[in-house]
């Protein structure tokens, strides 16, 4: 899908584009934050069905939805913004070799992972902001579902 801007809104038209070689997708580690939400999960979908990893996960405070993902992927790393949610999953996956990190500074942590290749950044608002800015001085392929970071620090 090719994004055409004009006439003040944005005009999708489908373009025919070639097939990557096998085994691109394969190459590929995905640090993904925000992924309890919908646009985290449906890109968790999509590594699935393309056989990517996942080196880092980071939520707000859905526990339960993020541990499963962690059985699930094995990440290398997780972040949890809320504190007390951060507890809780440290004792749920105890038994499993995953970092648990906390607050702003795990997101940034997770933004920033050195094995990831592309980071998908679906976290609402000025909160995606600032590992928005950490992750940019490592110069990595960013996937933007939503313009709102960028957007408010604009307006700030």
């Amino acid at each position: 899908i090719i994004l055409h801007r004009g006439a003040g809104r944005c005009d999708f038209r489908r373009w025919p584009a070639p097939r990557p070689e096998r085994g691109f997708f394969m190459k590929q580690m995905l640090s993904i934050l925000g992924s309890t939400g919908s646009i985290g999960t449906q890109t968790l979908d999509v590594a699935r069905r393309l056989g990517m990893r996942v080196c880092a996960l980071a939520a707000n405070r859905n526990v339960a939805m993020l541990e499963n993902q962690i059985r699930e992927w094995k990440p290398q790393l997780v972040a949890v913004f809320d504190l007390d949610a951060a507890k809780k999953l440290r004792i749920a996956v105890a038994d499993t070799p995953v970092r648990v990190v906390q607050g702003m500074e795990g997101l940034c942590e997770a933004a920033s992972i050195a094995c990831a290749d592309v980071v998908c950044n679906s976290v609402v608002g000025m909160v995606g902001l600032r590992p928005t800015l950490r992750q940019s001085l490592r110069k990595r392929m960013w996937h933007w579902r939503i313009k709102r970071p960028l957007w408010r620090a604009a307006r700030w």
